[in-house]
């Protein structure tokens, strides 16, 4: 860390054991991860710069409903809370969302959804899906428009062999 006229500062670290369970009671987590950040300010002007902040585990949604989840973010943001978003990525066994893009005054997140493990969601779900995903709009009322296909869907004794949805 250096302090002049200016600020500049270089932060890692990481998560061990963390457990979500005083913000969600019934959800149990086992999640680990590790960060790197800069931070730097001159004057009233700053900007935070998340080059890598990974998330790992597992949440326990129920006895037997144990859902295996990875987080990977890469950002940066200033003083003006605009964005730019390098990566964000969920994980969940092969199952992803990616998304990339500006928040500014608006929003403009592109992504992608990949769901190749249902079951990883509902004991039950099997099939695949697919879809492409984006966030726009102004800052304070974002709208999330989406396409999604599914193939192969079922849920106990319902079955689709192809199922769009706009």
């Amino acid at each position: 860390m250096t302090f002049k006229d200016d600020l500049l500062a270089n932060i890692s670290g990481e998560l061990t054991k963390l457990n979500l369970q005083e913000f969600a009671a019934n959800i149990n987590t086992d999640l680990n991860g590790a960060f790197d950040l800069n931070f730097k300010q001159s004057k009233s002007n700053w900007l935070l710069s998340v080059s890598n902040f990974d998330l790992g585990g597992s949440f326990a949604l129920g006895e037997d409903n144990t859902v295996p989840f990875e987080l990977n973010t890469q950002f940066n943001l200033d003083n003006h809370i605009n964005a730019n978003v390098d990566l964000i990525s969920l994980k969940s066994g092969s199952n992803t969302l990616s998304l990339s893009g500006e928040i500014n005054n608006i929003w403009d997140l592109q992504g992608n959804l990949d769901i190749n493990q249902p079951s990883n969601f509902l004991n039950e779900l099997a099939g695949k899906g697919y879809g492409s995903l984006a966030i726009t709009g102004e800052r304070i009322k974002p709208e999330i428009n989406w396409e999604l296909g599914f193939s192969d869907l079922s849920y106990q004794p319902v079955s689709y062999t192809h199922l769009t949805l706009p």
